[in-house]
């Protein structure tokens, strides 16, 4: 969508150079002023808001489909200068450092199982662990959704979902 606005009143803008004869500007004087009316009203179409602004840089910087236990507080920290975590996403951020705790918790009883010693099972090994923050949430909507939940739960984690899915889609492939 964003693109194609952007196309369209590009492809609507005069040309810079100045090659063009004073017939042919006499001639495509009544189209110009078509022209510019059309860029007026596409003007008005889109306006980039300063948190797709926000939530682009802050997509650059961090993958949420991949976020060491490190990444998420640093994210966190980010988010938080833009003032793009309120009150009910800062609660909903307890969750990826839960999913991220209990996932490097499974791969050091993994590591302790399989031989290793706690040596290798470090906070070091703990950081390796990639959370997936688009599928933690998703998975956390759909237990609350199958097994109930408040109101305000309900809100935080949609709230949060809302914000990790948007650094998700602007993340550039």
């Amino acid at each position: 969508m964003l693109l194609n606005a952007l196309s369209n009143y590009l492809s609507n803008q005069p040309l810079a150079n100045a090659e063009s004869s004073a017939p042919a500007a006499a001639a495509a004087a009544p189209g110009k002023e078509a022209d510019k009316e059309l860029a007026a009203d596409l003007k008005d179409l889109y306006h980039v808001s300063d948190r797709a602004v926000l939530i682009s840089a802050v997509a650059s910087e961090f993958d949420v489909t991949s976020l060491s236990q490190e990444d998420i507080g640093r994210m966190q920290t980010r988010l938080q200068e833009y003032g793009l975590l309120s009150g009910r996403e800062l609660n909903g951020m307890q969750y990826l450092f839960q999913a991220g705790a209990a996932q490097a918790g499974a791969a050091q009883t993994v590591a302790a199982e399989a031989g290793a010693s706690t040596e290798e099972a470090t906070p070091q090994s703990a950081n390796k662990e990639r959370v997936n923050a688009v599928a933690v949430l998703d998975n956390l909507r759909n237990s609350i959704a199958e097994h109930g939940g408040s109101f305000s739960v309900r809100q935080q984690v949609g709230h949060f979902h809302t914000l990790i899915s948007n650094l998700a889609s602007a993340r550039p492939f």
